[in-house]
């Protein structure tokens, strides 16, 4: 919803991810790809329903490389809030 933004000035996007069943998800990837000039700040999750990051919430600081795995189960859904920064 931002069609521009200063460097240095932090933008937030929420991704929700749902899964309406019939089975569970286990370690699902949720990857953050690389953009040249952004940078990934902070980030939390946050599940309902059973819902979760594996590992737990987030330490301060980017996300994983390699992404964020979730556990899903049927009619559940994590929330991931990322906070992005223009260098």
């Amino acid at each position: 919803g931002v069609s521009a933004s200063a460097v240095g000035s932090p933008s937030t996007y929420t991704v929700v991810v749902s899964n309406n069943g019939p089975a569970p998800v286990i370690g699902a990837a949720s990857r953050q790809p690389t953009v040249s000039g952004l940078t990934v700040g902070n980030w939390t999750c946050s599940g309902t329903a059973g819902g979760s990051c594996q590992g737990g919430a987030p330490s301060a600081g980017t996300m994983p490389g390699g992404g964020v795995l979730l556990d899903i189960p049927a009619g559940g859904s994590v929330t991931l809030l990322i906070r992005k920064f223009l260098s």
